[in-house]
């Protein structure tokens, strides 16, 4: 991805969804991981105040709903379930990559890009967070 860049901290989400949101064909749709952290947390209504179109990727549908009430696409899966990427991935202008930290965050990270490359996403805006 021409487009990928790591950050370390919720300080970043600012400066990270900056370049999201709206462009001059419109409204993106900007795909959320890792939506139910404290970083996503604070980045969702941003992005959603600047026009976005958001969709989460969830690991269960227990709070889906709560997601669907603010207005989010919800898409359930895993980094584990390249159908789920494939599915959460199709017809995104952006990727917001929030995985966890820790040993597996790497195993994270390149199991959504190995799904991600076989796509285009538009600006190729992938940014990547880790909790």
């Amino acid at each position: 991805m021409n487009n990928t860049t790591s950050h370390n901290s919720a300080n970043s989400a600012n400066t990270t969804i900056s370049s999201m949101g709206t462009s001059s064909m419109g409204p993106q749709t900007i795909l959320v991981t890792g939506a139910t952290g404290n970083v996503a947390s604070h980045v969702l209504p941003q992005l959603m105040q600047k026009g976005a179109k958001v969709r989460v990727l969830l690991r269960s549908d227990a709070k889906a709903q709560h997601f669907q009430s603010m207005g989010c696409e919800v898409v359930i899966g895993d980094f584990s379930n390249k159908a789920s990427l494939k599915t959460a991935l199709t017809g995104v202008n952006s990727v917001l990559l929030v995985t966890p930290a820790g040993a597996e965050s790497h195993k994270h990270v390149e199991s959504f890009l190995d799904v991600a490359k076989d796509f285009t996403v538009e600006d190729r805006n992938f940014k990547h967070l880790q909790r």
